[in-house]
């Protein structure tokens, strides 16, 4: 079974996604920030991944840029 990495910090959203990638007969691995979801890839790769683009950086900077 592949195993998909969802990547989001709003839980319902992050959950809606899981439901949906499992729907299609896969596991659903959930991260709730970048920091987990490194964490996940290093212990257990995953096939594809799903990732929320404005997810905030550690240090408060959004992926696009933006503070």
């Amino acid at each position: 079974m592949d195993r998909v990495l969802v990547v989001d910090d709003e839980t319902g959203i992050r959950g809606l996604v899981a439901q949906w990638v499992e729907g299609l007969g896969c596991a659903a691995v959930e991260a709730a920030n970048a920091e987990q979801a490194v964490r996940t890839l290093e212990e257990a790769p995953c096939d594809p991944g799903v990732a929320d683009i404005l997810l905030e950086t550690p240090g408060g900077a959004s992926r696009d840029g933006r503070a």
